[in-house]
């Protein structure tokens, strides 16, 4: 959560900054803020409606990492990624290939409970299980391959909410959206950081 609010503040200034001499790519400035405050509201709906107090322990624990990115003070924030990293052409790629892959589910009602699921809905839901688990195995290696422990925060959250979703779906209920949609305005973030170098 702090390197979220952190992220929020750095790039919202960045993109504050850029208005004088603003281009379109600074408008991934304002994207990774706003993501990055998306990511916030959901987490905190998960945790408000209970989500994340239900599904939170079927998923594995990830092991404490190896170093983790400085506290800084707020009037201090820094974007996490001011060059180019190795992995932000595979990470852009994997997300978006996850929104095409996932376009069917996407449009399913979130607010229907599982037990009234039609057998479309169910159908479509089932059918995009493989392209999570595979957005899942994608983020969590290119986030240790980044170098980068804010990255790498980054790819663990949206993993382990993509997982608690995915733990979610045999009992499903309309608050499990929140972990689901928390998981995929992590990995966006990235992607939208990643853009804004050009």
């Amino acid at each position: 959560m702090r390197e979220l609010y952190e992220q929020f503040i750095a790039y919202a200034r960045a993109y504050a900054d850029s208005i004088p001499n603003y281009s379109p790519i600074d408008n991934e400035l304002a994207q990774v803020a706003i993501r990055a405050a998306d990511a916030i509201d959901r987490i905190c709906a998960a945790v408000g409606y209970g989500s994340a107090a239900a599904r939170g322990p079927l998923v594995e624990a990830l092991p404490a990492p190896a170093g983790v990115a400085p506290v800084r003070d707020p009037d201090e924030a820094r974007k996490f990624l001011t060059e180019p990293n190795p992995v932000c052409a595979e990470w852009i790629s994997a997300v978006e290939d996850f929104g095409t892959n996932s376009d069917s589910w996407a449009k399913t009602s979130p607010d229907t409970p599982g037990v009234e699921w039609s057998p479309e809905q169910r159908r479509v839901t089932e059918e995009v299980i493989p392209a999570m688990n595979l957005l899942n195995t994608q983020l969590s290696a290119l986030g240790r391959k980044s170098g980068n422990p804010t990255v790498r925060d980054f790819a663990d959250l949206a993993v382990q909410y993509r997982k608690a979703y995915l733990e979610a779906l045999p009992t499903y209920t309309p608050a499990d959206k929140y972990l689901a949609s928390a998981s995929i305005r992590a990995a966006g973030l990235v992607a939208s950081a990643c853009r804004a170098l050009g």
